[in-house]
C-alpha cells in the first residue's frame, strides 16, 4: 500500500491485514524500492494495520516524508525490518507498535 500526498493533505489508512506484500505501507515513494518516481507523504495517520511476512518493510517511511503518525499496529516477519523510518523527514512519530525489527534501532 502505497500513500504520497501533497503538503496540506492528510489521510488516514486503518484497521487493515496485508500479507506477503512487498512493503505493507509505504509513506513515501522511493525509486530504491522499485518505484518509477520519489514522492513524500505529509500528515498521514496509519494506525491498528496487521502486516505480516513483508518481503522488505512492514511499514516504512520514506524520502522527506513528515508529520505522520505511525500506531498500534502489529507488524512481523518482514525480509529487512518490519518499521523501517529512512531518518528524512521531520515530526514523524510512532508508538504503541508490536514489532520484531526496526531501522533504526529507535524510532520517533
Amino acid at each position: 500500500m502505497l500513500v504520497t500526498n501533497l503538503p496540506g493533505n492528510v489521510g488516514w489508512v486503518s484497521g487493515n491485514t496485508v500479507l506477503g506484500a512487498m512493503v505493507g505501507v509505504a509513506l513515501g515513494a522511493s525509486t530504491a524500492l522499485g518505484y518509477g518516481y520519489t514522492a513524500p507523504a505529509y500528515g498521514v495517520a496509519v494506525t491498528a494495520n496487521v502486516i505480516k511476512n513483508s518481503a522488505d518493510y512492514g511499514i516504512a517511511v520514506l524520502v522527506g516524508s513528515s508529520n505522520n503518525v505511525v500506531t498500534f499496529h502489529l507488524v512481523k516477519g518482514s525480509g529487512l525490518y518490519d518499521l523501517h523510518w529512512d531518518e528524512t523527514g521531520t515530526g514523524d512519530l510512532g508508538y504503541g507498535n508490536i514489532y520484531g525489527t526496526s531501522s533504526p534501532a529507535v524510532l520517533p
